[in-house]
C-alpha cells in the first residue's frame, strides 16, 4: 500500500480532478485550452507552459495511470527527504523547465527544417530532398528519389518534389503537449541521484533493479526515441530528456548529494 505525502497526494487529487474534466465536459476542449502548444502556433498562450502538466491524453487512462503511478512511487521518499516546500518547487519549476527546453528545441528544429525547404526549393535536388524527408519515406518514396537522382533534370519530377515541398511548408504546425511526464522524469532522475542503489521492483518484467540503472535505461530510451523518427509516434520523448536534465540541474543546484546512500 502507497504511504501517499501531502504534495503527492494533492498533485494526485489535482491530476485527476482535471482529467475527470477533460472527459466529463465535451462541450469545451478542455485539453486544448490546457495543452502546451508550439512557440510559432496561434494557439499558444504563456499560461500554458504550466497547465499542460495537468492534462492527459482524455482518449484513454494508460497516460495519466502511468504518470500518476511513477509520481506516487517516487515522489513520497524525496517528499520526505526535500519537505513539502521544497519537493513542490522542484515538480513545478522541473515541469516548467522541460516545457520551455522542449519548446525552445523544436521551435529551433522547426526554423531549421524551413531553412532547408527553402534550400531546396531554390535548387532543388534528390539529395536535399531525401535530406529532408528521408526518415519519413515509404518504399514508393525511396523509389521516387532513386528515380530522381538517376534523372535529376526531368522537370516532372522536380515539380513533383516542389509541390510535396509546398504542401508540407503550408501545413500549420499546430502541435501541442500534455502530461506530467517531464516533471515525472526529473523525479525519477533526482531520485536516482539521491538514492541510488535503493532496489525498485518492476511491473514487468517483475525483477529487482536500482534506481540508477532504471534511470539510465528510461535516459537512455528518451534519448534514442526522441532522435529517430517512427510513423505514428505522438509521445514527447524529448521532454522526457529535458525534465531529466532539468532534474539533474536542480538535484546539483541544491548540491542535495548525500554520502550515505539507501
Amino acid at each position: 500500500m502507497f504511504k501517499l505525502t501531502p504534495v503527492v497526494r494533492n498533485l494526485l487529487i489535482a491530476n485527476i480532478a482535471v482529467y475527470l474534466a477533460q472527459i466529463s465536459f465535451s462541450a469545451i476542449d478542455i485539453t486544448a485550452i490546457l495543452a502546451l502548444w508550439n512557440f510559432e502556433s496561434e494557439h499558444f498562450r504563456p499560461y500554458q507552459l504550466f497547465t499542460y502538466m495537468f492534462a492527459h491524453d482524455p482518449s484513454g487512462f494508460r497516460h495519466i495511470l502511468y504518470n500518476m503511478l511513477g509520481v506516487v512511487v517516487f515522489g513520497p521518499m524525496l517528499e520526505r527527504f526535500w519537505g513539502e516546500k521544497r519537493f513542490l518547487i522542484f515538480y513545478l519549476v522541473c515541469g516548467i523547465g522541460a516545457a520551455v527546453l522542449y519548446s525552445g528545441i523544436k521551435y529551433g528544429q522547426n526554423q531549421y527544417h524551413h531553412q532547408k525547404i527553402a534550400e531546396f526549393m531554390e535548387n532543388p535536388n534528390a539529395g536535399r530532398f531525401y535530406d529532408l524527408y528521408g526518415g519519413q519515406l515509404t518504399r514508393g518514396g525511396e523509389s521516387f528519389v532513386a528515380d530522381f537522382e538517376a534523372d535529376p533534370d526531368n522537370l516532372e519530377l522536380i515539380s513533383r518534389a516542389k509541390g510535396f515541398v509546398a504542401r508540407d511548408l503550408s501545413e500549420p504546425r499546430d502541435t501541442r503537449m500534455i502530461g506530467a511526464s517531464g516533471a515525472l522524469y526529473a523525479i525519477i532522475m533526482a531520485f536516482a541521484l539521491l538514492f541510488p542503489n535503493t532496489e525498485l521492483m518492476l511491473i514487468f518484467p517483475p525483477i529487482p533493479v536500482k534506481a540508477k540503472y532504471l534511470a539510465m535505461f528510461l535516459g537512455g530510451l528518451a534519448i534514442y526515441m526522441g532522435f529517430t523518427s517512427r510513423e505514428g509516434d505522438n509521445v514527447a520523448h524529448l521532454a522526457h530528456i529535458t525534465g531529466m536534465l532539468f532534474g539533474f540541474i536542480m538535484v546539483r543546484y541544491w548540491k542535495g548529494s548525500r554520502d550515505n546512500f539507501y
